[in-house]
């Protein structure tokens, strides 16, 4: 049996109901019996968004889940941070990607619901991520030498590629997890970094239309543009990730030796920027000894594979 909820209309006691107020029973109503929620994460984050826009604030919708009663505040700030986390932030990347398009509001492009095969979301939430915590950390942006004017072009590369969906041999939600190791190395970034320039994100008018002349539908304009840069991505991204695995490869330890005595030999390696803090101080001191404990165990394992090296020369 289907329950309703018949609401006042105007000139009724009590008025007609305002749209915070709509969202607030519909949010109490689909939260109160289990505490679950039947949508998909995409259709979640877009329920979300709109109860926001309709005046309903994150917080008073999870106030209104059972499971989060009695939560203390830092708890529940935690629960709230990781739901911005995994529906609000990937759909603001949704909307610069759709509005990189102008196809604002057709979410339907991105994802049709948990059973769609072309569906984009889970991309959309591992590049949020790389955003959140990579693209936008100044430490990792020094580290990849990717400088602040260059988010927009590492974003428009991105979304070129998830738009694709489909790269070579692998998932795009997988190559938005591998965007942090792969603009690091400074020669996937520069085959990366020309998809910026070497794909164009629009079509030429007559191939997104049919003979009539009427426009075809989002998706498979999507389609037609991904055959034309098929070949493009493919090799630009293969060679890419050939590039982070010869990178692995060169690791060895006698390079990560080197790049560890480099380090410590750095110019700011000087103990006196930090003589005004104790507590950084002790830390200094704590992981100046474990470093030394690790080379002195490293310098003792070379010494017996040496002695052991010339230990079987002298039995020839």
């Amino acid at each position: 049996m289907m329950k309703v909820v018949i609401l006042p209309n105007v000139g009724e006691p009590g008025g007609s109901p305002t749209l915070k107020e709509i969202e607030h029973i519909e949010n109490r109503y689909q939260l109160q019996r289990d505490g679950k929620s039947e949508y998909y994460g995409f259709d979640m984050a877009l329920s979300i968004q709109r109860k926001i826009e309709n005046g309903l604030t994150l917080k008073e919708q999870l106030l209104d889940d059972p499971r989060y009663t009695g939560m203390s505040d830092s708890e529940f700030k935690k629960v709230m941070n990781k739901y911005e986390k995994d529906y609000l932030l990937p759909l603001e990347c949704v909307d610069r990607y759709l509005e990189s398009l102008d196809r604002l509001g057709l979410y339907d492009s991105v994802s049709t619901g948990s059973g769609d095969k072309e569906g984009r979301w889970q991309a959309f939430i591992d590049y949020s991520k790389f955003f959140s915590n990579s693209l936008t950390n100044d430490k990792w942006r020094i580290e990849a030498g990717v400088e602040e004017d260059e988010i927009g072009d590492v974003e428009d590369v991105a979304f070129k590629m998830i738009r694709k969906r489909e790269v070579p041999s692998r998932k795009v939600h997988v190559v938005m997890r591998d965007l942090k190791k792969l603009y690091k190395n400074r020669d996937a970034k520069k085959l990366l970094s020309s998809l910026e320039s070497d794909v164009e994100i629009r079509l030429p008018r007559e191939d997104c239309r049919d003979k009539d002349g009427k426009e075809f539908p989002a998706r498979v304009i999507d389609t037609i543009w991904g055959k034309k840069y098929k070949t493009t991505f493919a090799h630009k991204i293969n060679a890419a990730y050939g590039h982070l695995e010869t990178q692995n490869i060169r690791e060895t330890p006698l390079t990560l030796l080197d790049a560890a005595l480099k380090k410590l030999n750095h110019a700011d390696m000087d103990l006196s920027i930090i003589s005004n803090s104790i507590s950084g101080l002790e830390k200094a001191k704590k992981l100046s000894a474990s470093i030394k404990s690790k080379a002195d165990n490293l310098e003792s394992q070379a010494y017996r594979f040496i002695k052991n090296f010339k230990n079987l020369g002298n039995k020839k």
